[in-house]
């Protein structure tokens, strides 16, 4: 293993490890104004209050829409189009507007350069994401599970964004990793039903909007976190032998499983859902055999979303497989769902429990290098 993966990785270079070089980093360039603090994170509490207005506008008249129509229609009318609440729009308009501007009145120095500004750019299209998901409620209210996930899932992206300013590492988590996961599952989800579905979900305006904004939650924290937007636990992972071992396990395990079930389970899942995983665990295998060598940051990246994708996949069959009451092969999607997981969250070596634990103290923007 080569020495720049295995040195000691604290709190403070969780990020933005400089290895050696005089690198500057996006704290305190994101320092707090004492003259602005108060009024820009006024802003900010005011534009998450202006948010939730807009999820509870936007499903209150919805559910009234949908009870006249209910009232009027026939045997034979069509469902009816869901429509939004103009005065949800606006209030989502509204506080978009309200959370820059108080994120800028905080961090007055954001102004001064483009990666400063990135930081704030980010927040709030993580709110505006947070916002159009919420109102993708609407588009669910006969779905107690998809709803209730949009809202608690959702209710992270806004409310995180009061403490996202302060905690690098809930930045990366929420910012980075978790916008991953749903364009992930944006992407599934049109090519596999989901679970307690028939078909795929359909390709629909809000949704796509809903893409092209997380496309942007990530150019600007790659642009603000620079490189190493891609952790040093994850580049660690990809050259440490037990994580590598693990995940060629559950490679080796997908394809025993994916085989078996195209045998004898066919009638469960469409033959698209077989042919996707399929096709991921060939990715998987190529990006992951790359990053191990070339160990490129963009190539650690890829391998991570091919392993998230695939126990996405795993997890949708196993309810699908408990739906039909089979055994057998919930217990396989388990197993192989639990390999792949495993790889990327076991990492040994040196300092291996530090790097997973982020162990030390929690380190505020507010006390980082200047830009």
């Amino acid at each position: 293993m080569n020495k720049p993966f295995t040195k000691n990785v604290s709190d403070d270079d969780y990020l933005h490890d400089t290895s050696g070089d005089k690198v500057t980093q996006p704290g305190k360039a994101l320092q707090h104004n004492n003259r602005s603090i108060k009024p820009g994170t006024l802003l900010v509490i005011l534009g998450v209050v202006v948010g939730v207005s807009a999820l509870l506008s936007d499903v209150s008249a919805g559910q009234a829409e949908q009870s006249i129509q209910s009232g009027h229609a026939g045997h034979g009318a069509t469902a009816a189009t869901i429509t939004h609440s103009s005065i949800a729009i606006a209030l989502a308009f509204f506080g978009t507007a309200i959370i820059l501007s108080g994120l800028v009145l905080s961090y007055p120095e954001s102004l001064m350069s483009v990666r400063a500004l990135a930081l704030p750019v980010g927040l709030t299209l993580l709110y505006a994401d947070g916002l159009l998901h919420w109102m993708a409620v609407l588009e669910h209210l006969t779905e107690p599970l998809s709803a209730a996930f949009f809202i608690g899932s959702e209710a992270v992206q806004v409310g995180a964004v009061l403490l996202i300013r302060r905690r690098e590492k809930l930045l990366w988590w929420a910012g980075v990793a978790l916008t991953v996961f749903f364009i992930e599952l944006y992407v599934i989800t049109r090519i596999v039903p989901p679970p307690f579905s028939l078909e795929p979900e359909a390709v629909e305006s809000l949704g796509t909007l809903s893409k092209v904004v997380e496309v942007g939650i990530l150019i600007a924290l790659a642009l603000f976190f620079g490189p190493k937007i891609v952790p040093a636990r994850l580049r660690i992972a990809v050259v440490s032998v037990p994580s590598f071992t693990f995940l060629f396990l559950g490679v080796i395990a997908s394809l025993v499983v994916i085989n078996f079930e195209v045998y004898r389970y066919w009638w469960v899942l469409s033959e698209s859902a077989f042919l996707v995983t399929s096709l991921l665990l060939a990715a998987l295998v190529i990006y992951a055999s790359l990053a191990h060598y070339l160990r490129a940051g963009l190539l650690v990246g890829l391998t991570r979303s091919f392993a998230t994708m695939l126990i996405i996949l795993h997890s949708i069959y196993a309810v699908n497989y408990a739906e039909a009451g089979l055994v057998l092969p919930l217990l396989l999607c388990i197993l192989t769902g639990s390999l792949l997981a495993t790889s990327m969250l076991l990492c040994r070596g040196e300092h291996s429990s530090e790097i997973l634990g982020y162990e030390g103290e929690a380190t505020s923007l507010s006390e980082r290098h200047s830009i």
